[in-house]
């Protein structure tokens, strides 16, 4: 049996599957920099590499005194 070929008329409900993973980056206005730093070097930083090490698909949202 063939393929069924998907186009802009196929239903939603029979397209292939899309997972889309975001990450949303977020600390508040104010935070202390001693925190920002923290958080950057033991959270932020080893992830970041961790997604370049595997060319890791991922989409990022920052926000706040981040950006």
């Amino acid at each position: 049996m063939a393929a069924r070929e998907e186009n802009e008329n196929t239903c939603i409900l029979e397209r292939k599957p899309i997972f889309i993973f975001v990450i949303h980056f977020h600390q508040p206005v104010g935070q202390l920099g001693e925190v920002l730093e923290r958080l950057f070097e033991n959270s932020y930083k080893p992830l970041m590499n961790t997604l370049m090490k595997y060319r890791a698909p991922v989409a990022l949202h920052f926000s706040g005194p981040l950006l």
